[in-house]
């Protein structure tokens, strides 16, 4: 057995102070034990009520008919006060990025579209709109490598057809093979252009 000296454990700090071994251990439990309960009241602050819940849906379902009117302004909001009532209510990032993008903010497009991409991977219609942003925002390089993978998730049938009535809401799909790959081609003649330019 490994014997200790106990007065080795112990440390004289700058001002006369001594911490013995045992005063240094107490204390870091007493740490440990403060930092775990901080973790499970941030735990616990971030349940979402079933109330929450249903507002959220109630926001989000009010957004996706405002994006059928193409009131995108109105639509922006509505996806704001589903996420301040569920911010892990992950399709609402999808659709207020494509809001955004409607509205022209690409930057404000792209970031929602990361953050759903992020949250939903396999979601592949994100991929198709953040590859229109991109394409809008002049970053090329990026949309084309969005856009493949959004083409790819088509012709595998991972993106498949909307069940609902065009008119009940917006199309989950987003854009259409054709407009995807027509983007495409955008995005790779303006890489060209920048190639050239360059």
């Amino acid at each position: 057995m490994l014997a200790v000296d106990e007065e080795s454990l112990d440390e004289v700090i700058p001002g006369g102070l001594k911490l013995d071994g045992r005063t240094v251990v107490v204390g870091f439990l007493l740490a440990a034990v403060a930092v775990l309960a901080l973790n499970y009241t941030i735990l616990l602050t971030q349940q979402v009520t079933p109330q929450q819940r249903s507002l959220a849906q109630a926001r989000l379902v009010a957004g996706l008919k405002m994006m059928l009117r193409e009131d995108f302004e109105t639509a922006v909001v509505a996806f704001d006060e589903a996420l301040a009532a569920n911010p892990r209510l992950n399709s609402a990032y999808g659709w207020r990025a494509e809001a955004y993008l409607a509205l022209g903010d690409m930057k404000a497009a792209v970031t929602d579209f990361d953050t759903a991409i992020a949250r939903e991977v396999s979601i592949p219609v994100n991929r198709g709109g953040r590859g229109e942003a991109a394409l809008r925002a002049g970053r090329f390089a990026e949309a084309v490598e969005d856009l493949d993978a959004a083409i790819a998730a088509w012709r595998a049938g991972e993106i498949v057809p909307p069940k609902k009535e065009p008119d009940e809401a917006p199309d989950p799909r987003r854009r259409m093979l054709d407009e995807l790959e027509s983007l495409r081609a955008e995005a790779v003649a303006g890489l060209g252009s920048v190639d050239r330019a360059g």
